[in-house]
């Protein structure tokens, strides 16, 4: 998918940049969420151990994928920076200036 160098391609790579950023917080939130929820709950009885385990390795495995994750993000904002500053180039060219 291609994005005009416009203020909507700007926003529309903005957008995606922010949303992998949040979805990336928003997983380590909901994993500290069942971490301390399994916590409190001592009575979880013999799962507990296996459930700690489980919730170590789904937040190990986020921790890698968050990394190339806000990598991408990384890159469209620049994308998205690089594609603004041609169109304020544009403007300032357009209204005369040089």
């Amino acid at each position: 998918m291609k994005y005009a160098c416009n203020e909507e391609g700007v926003q529309a790579l903005n957008s995606m940049a922010q949303a992998i950023s949040e979805a990336i917080e928003e997983m380590n939130n909901l994993i500290s969420g069942l971490q301390s929820a399994a916590d409190e709950h001592e009575n979880i009885g013999p799962h507990k151990e296996s459930l700690n385990s489980a919730l170590e390795d789904i937040g190990s495995s986020l921790n890698q994928a968050a990394e190339p994750a806000n990598s991408v993000s990384e890159k469209l904002t620049d994308v998205a920076e690089a594609y603004q500053d041609v169109i304020d180039n544009n403007r300032f060219q357009g209204s005369g200036g040089k």
